[in-house]
């Protein structure tokens, strides 16, 4: 897939997390510590990337401690076949937001 095949306007990116937000499961995670998204280095997503094979890279929720839990993301190379590359980099530790989100704007507001 192609860059194309995933961007999207502003606009609708900022209807996404607002409604994230004020939805249920929105409401769960600021519970679970609050966590809005999150952030992983460059060079953490190009490790990730330039393994051999690495056609994607896939995140899945996931929650980090249990007192309190906090939600985080893994991420993982993804091969041609779709399948994850579970004996290679996996990703956790993001920079979660809060507080670490930058000036509010509308995806985060």
């Amino acid at each position: 897939m192609s860059l194309k095949d995933h961007q999207i306007p502003l606009a609708e990116a900022a209807a996404m997390t607002a409604a994230y937000r004020t939805l249920p499961i929105g409401q769960i995670g600021q519970l679970l510590g609050g966590t809005k998204g999150g952030s992983f280095s460059v060079e953490a997503l190009a490790a990730v990337m330039q393994q051999p094979g690495c056609t994607a890279v896939r995140f899945y929720f996931a929650v980090e401690g249990l007192l309190p839990p906090k939600i985080t993301f893994v991420a993982v190379g993804v091969d041609a076949n779709g399948n994850d590359i579970t004996a290679g980099i996996v990703l956790d530790h993001l920079r979660a937001c809060p507080p670490v989100c930058g000036v509010d704007n509308v995806l985060n507001s």
